[in-house]
C-alpha cells in the first residue's frame, strides 16, 4: 500500500489530501501532518469574524474545475451573502474542514487518513522516514511540502486588549489591514500610527461587469521585463488600473518563469512594493474602515524611507508580511541537499522524484503562488501525478 506524507494541513495540504482520496482507486495511506490549525493554516484560522477573505465569494471555491463550488456551499448553509460579497475567512475555514472530513468519510475502506498534530523535525532520506517532535517516525513512499509561509513572530495581535493607548504598526500591507481591523472590532480608542518605507498601503477591490473592455496581452513574441512594463503603460492609459492587473494575472507565472536573474531582481527591487498594494487587495468593508479611521485622525498611515525609525509608543506590532518558512526542518533538508532555495529565498525546489513542493513554497519557481486560484490547481495536478485518476473508457 502506497504511503503519503503530507507536511502541513492548511489549504495547500487539505487539497491535495482531498484529490488524492477523490483520485484512488486502490489501498492509499495518507499522513497529513498539522501541529496548529488543521484545514485552515494561519490564513483561515478561527481568530476574529470580523477578518475578511480578499477574494469575493464566488471566486474561492476549493476546486479548480468547479470556482462557484464555496458559493453554493455558503447557500446550502444557509449563510446570507451575496456572491460578490467578502466571508469571514473563518467560515472559509470552516469550509475546507468539512471537505476534509467529507472526503475521509467518502474514501473510507479504500483510504487509510491518520491526522497527526505533531511538528516534522527531520527526514530520514535512506529510510524514507518523517521524524517527529514526540510522534514515532513514519515511513512514506512520497512527501509533500504543503508548508505555508511565516508570520513575524511578534504578530500575536488579537494579545491586544482594547484600551486608550496609541499603538505602533511597523508595515503598511495586508497584515497591518488585519491588526487595524481587529483593533476596530473590539473597540480599541487609541491611535494607531502605521508606517513603512514607502507608506502605501493596499488598494480595494472594485468589480464590473462583463460588458467592460478589458486588455489583451500578448506575450508570445516577448515577454521581457521591459516590454511587458511597456504594455502595462500603454494599457493604464486606456483602461482602470484593476482590470490592467488583473489581465496580467494568467500570465504572471510564465512570466516569472521566463524571466533571468536580472529581470526578476529588478521586478523584486523596483517594482515588487507597487505590485503588492495593487494585486493583492482587500474588502470593500475593510476599505472602509481604513478611511473612517483615517478621516476621525484615530489612523495615521505614513513614509518613514529607508532611514532608523524609533517608535514612540509603548505597543508595537511588527507586520513585515509572510516569509519563507526557514523552519529546523526545511533547514535540515537544505544541508542534506534534499531541496535547494532560490537565490531570492523566496521558496525551495525538491532535488529528489519522491519530495513534491506546493503553494508558496514554489514562489521561487513560480512567483505567482499564494493565492487559492494557483495553489488549488497546483494541488489537482500533484494529487494526479501522486495518484492518477482511473479513466474508464466505455
Amino acid at each position: 500500500m502506497k504511503a503519503i506524507g503530507i507536511v502541513g494541513g492548511g489549504f495547500s495540504g487539505t487539497m491535495t489530501a482531498v484529490w488524492l482520496m477523490k483520485n484512488s482507486t486502490e489501498k492509499l495511506q495518507i499522513y497529513l501532518i498539522e501541529k496548529d490549525h488543521l484545514a485552515r493554516g494561519q490564513a483561515y484560522a478561527d481568530i476574529d469574524p470580523h477578518l475578511l477573505l480578499n477574494v469575493r465569494a464566488d471566486q474561492m471555491g476549493a476546486f479548480p474545475d468547479d470556482i462557484g463550488h464555496f458559493y453554493r456551499w455558503l447557500q446550502d448553509k444557509k449563510i446570507e451573502c451575496s456572491a460578490s460579497d467578502f466571508i469571514s475567512r473563518k467560515i472559509y475555514g470552516d469550509y475546507l474542514s468539512e471537505l476534509l472530513a467529507k472526503a475521509i468519510k467518502e474514501s473510507a475502506g479504500r483510504v487509510l487518513v491518520e491526522i497527526i498534530k505533531d511538528q516534522v523535525i527531520d527526514l530520514d532520506a535512506e529510510n524514507k522516514k518523517l521524524v517527529f517532535e514526540t510522534h514515532t517516525p513514519i515511513q512514506v513512499d512520497e512527501v509533500v511540502l504543503a508548508i505555508g509561509l511565516k508570520l513575524p513572530a511578534e504578530f500575536n495581535f488579537t494579545e491586544i486588549k482594547a484600551g486608550p493607548g496609541p499603538i505602533t504598526i511597523i508595515g503598511t500591507g495586508l497584515s497591518m489591514v488585519d491588526v487595524v481591523v481587529y483593533l476596530h472590532s473590539i473597540g480599541h480608542q487609541g491611535k494607531i500610527t502605521a508606517v513603512s518605507r514607502r507608506g502605501r498601503a493596499p488598494l480595494a477591490h472594485q468589480f464590473y461587469d462583463a460588458t467592460v473592455a478589458r486588455p489583451v496581452y500578448d506575450f508570445t513574441k516577448t515577454h521581457s521585463l521591459r516590454d511587458v512594463l511597456s504594455m502595462v503603460r500603454g494599457n493604464l492609459k486606456r483602461f482602470e488600473w484593476r482590470l490592467v492587473i488583473d489581465g496580467l494575472r494568467p500570465h504572471t507565472q510564465l512570466l516569472w518563469s521566463g524571466w533571468n536573474l536580472k529581470e526578476r531582481s529588478q521586478f523584486l527591487r523596483y517594482l515588487r512594493p507597487i505590485w503588492d498594494i495593487h494585486r493583492h487587495r482587500i474588502s470593500s468593508q475593510h476599505q472602509k474602515i481604513l478611511n473612517d479611521l483615517k478621516s476621525i485622525g484615530r489612523l495615521e498611515i505614513k513614509a518613514i524611507g529607508f532611514g532608523n525609525f524609533q517608535p514612540e509608543t509603548q505597543i508595537v506590532m511588527k507586520c513585515h508580511g509572510l516569509t519563507q518558512n526557514k523552519s529546523d526542518f526545511v533547514k535540515k533538508l537544505i544541508e542534506k541537499k534534499l531541496v535547494t532555495a532560490d537565490c531570492f529565498q523566496l521558496g525551495i525546489e525538491s532535488q529528489t522524484n519522491w519530495i513534491h513542493t506546493i503553494g508558496p513554497l514554489k514562489r521561487g519557481q513560480l512567483w505567482e503562488s499564494l493565492a487559492v486560484p494557483e495553489i488549488r490547481k497546483q494541488a489537482h495536478e500533484l494529487a494526479n501525478h501522486l495518484v492518477p485518476k482511473l479513466v474508464v473508457v466505455l
